[in-house]
């Protein structure tokens, strides 16, 4: 691996391999600085090989326990947990079974699980994009986190000489990366377990008050772990803390070993230690100390710990490379340069392959989503059908609005109303009927009609007279005769006649009247 690219909130931070020294030639490019981040990825040379540090605070780590399963059972869960959380928004999504058993309340066997993600974020979208555009080999993709759980395995345990039994005990790694930072991992069986990064108030100046700060935050993550049940309450937890500066490791165990260990605990076996970053990977030029992140890509750089994560590009290099080592094992070498030089042409076509089934599927949700939304608005016009809609309607509503109802109901009053005193109105009211564009007004006029002297007939004569004159009134039309003033049960009005006597006979009409043009 020739560079490593080291991801987090706020950064990039490249980093190149040297066989002279132990870490040299950092550059860092802030995300705002993608331009610059794209110039400098065009010059590495041609056909690098790169791998990818994410660091991110919003990375999850999860464990569960699972029936236990035949190998070959275990694929079913690995790959509906992994599309789920792609489907809530990971980026990248790592499942792996630990070598832990359990029986549960029923007495049934369990294995344990643990499943790591990312969140997808813009940015880190179009970082893997135009790294895949690029003549650039990514070979993996690791995780800080389980990069430590390994860097403890292979290094820190090594140097502080803790044996195999003692580095499964519960343990809480503290690594200062700077003055007011320091990152925490709780591991538990030699595994990540929590992860969390501290920034201390950076108005204390005073370095013993930054220890205690960071003590007590040490006590708070061991009571989290027992009131989440990640450990046994009162369970010992040991302490290893990584820092350049003596002085500040001596105080940090003296203050864990008088506010955090328990009564209880057996200081005798548990493990309370403290080591400088070069002494992990064994610095040769101690001139320079290191740093928290030169210790990761000298542990990747040498040790050549897997990949951790995955996506299509990483999985093909993979393959193309392991088939190359197995190649050159057995052929001379100019067959296996000549195999190394297709394989990096298949992998520029594999690369332009995928961006063009990216854009082919692209284009066909692109046209999904056109016919979606063509069926949900059910479009039945086209253009210009639509434009002739729009002008009718403004016509119609012009034409409304120069109009005026052509009813008037004081002139209805002399000329009708008063030619017949017969009639009496009781309630006279209006509504609107008829479609927009051939709107009326209808009218509904109840009364009483009188005197009734026993007699129908004269009666009747009157109310004739009177929807005559109604239907000459001018813009009256469709006049409708709702209740007669008399019964067509001849014995039902017989007995009413008996019963009492009765002056005037109930009756109601309605008429329409039109719009007519405004003088």
């Amino acid at each position: 691996m020739d560079f490593l690219l080291f991801l987090n909130e706020e950064n990039v931070i490249v980093t190149a391999r040297s066989d002279q020294a132990d870490v040299v030639d950092d550059h860092l490019f802030s995300w705002n600085e993608s331009e610059e981040l794209e110039a400098f990825l065009q010059t590495l040379p041609v056909d690098s090989v790169i791998g990818v540090c994410l660091d991110f605070n919003d990375e999850v780590i999860k464990t569960d326990w699972h029936p236990k399963l035949l190998p070959w059972e275990k694929g079913s869960i690995e790959k509906r947990q992994s599309q789920k959380l792609y489907a809530e928004g990971a980026a990248f999504v790592h499942f792996v079974w630990n070598p832990h058993y359990r029986k549960n309340e029923q007495g049934r066997e369990e294995q344990e699980a643990r499943i790591a993600s990312v969140t997808k974020t813009d940015f880190l979208t179009k970082f893997f994009n135009y790294v895949a555009s690029q003549r650039l080999i990514l070979k993996s993709i690791y995780s800080t986190t389980f990069l430590i759980e390994g860097l403890f395995a292979e290094n820190i345990r090594k140097s502080l000489s803790i044996s195999a039994k003692k580095a499964k005990q519960p343990m809480l790694l503290m690594f200062r990366e700077s003055k007011f930072i320091f990152r925490q991992v709780l591991l538990n069986e030699g595994q990540v377990q929590l992860t969390r990064m501290i920034e201390v108030d950076r108005n204390i100046e005073n370095d013993l008050a930054i220890i205690y700060a960071v003590i007590d935050e040490a006590a708070l993550i061991i009571r989290y772990t027992y009131t989440q049940k990640l450990l046994e309450y009162n369970t010992p937890v040991a302490l290893v803390y990584v820092d350049n500066d003596d002085a500040s490791s001596e105080l940090v165990l003296n203050l864990y070993r008088e506010k955090v260990v328990l009564n209880s605990w057996d200081l005798d076996s548990l493990v309370l230690s403290a080591c400088h970053y070069g002494q992990i990977v064994n610095q040769k030029n101690k001139s320079t100390p290191l740093v928290f992140r030169q210790v990761l890509a000298n542990y990747i750089f040498n040790k050549k710990p897997k990949g951790f994560y995955q996506n299509s590009l990483t999985q093909k290099v993979n393959k193309l490379l392991q088939y190359k080592t197995l190649l050159t094992a057995f052929t001379a070498i100019v067959l296996s340069a000549g195999v190394y030089y297709s394989g990096m042409q298949w992998i520029d076509s594999q690369v332009l392959n995928e961006s063009v089934t990216d854009l082919e599927f692209k284009k066909s949700q692109y046209l999904q989503e056109i016919q979606r939304i063509e069926q949900t608005i059910q479009m039945k016009f086209d253009a210009e059908d639509i434009k002739q809609i729009v002008d009718f309607s403004k016509k119609v509503i012009q034409s409304k609005s120069e109009k005026r109802l052509g009813f008037d109901l004081v002139a209805f009053s002399h000329q009708v109303l008063e030619a017949h005193p017969e009639i009496q109105l009781t309630k006279m009211q209006w509504k609107q009927v008829g479609t927009y564009d051939a709107m009326s007004l209808q009218v509904t006029l109840e009364g009483e009609i009188g005197p009734f002297k026993g007699v129908f007939k004269p009666t009747v004569a009157n109310l004739d007279k009177f929807i005559a004159d109604t239907k000459a009134f001018p813009n009256v039309k469709n006049v409708n005769l709702l209740q007669t003033p008399l019964e067509l049960n001849l014995n039902k009005s017989f007995a009413m006649s008996l019963d009492h006597e009765i002056d005037h006979l109930p009756f109601s009409l309605s008429f329409e009247v039109d719009y007519v043009d405004s003088p």
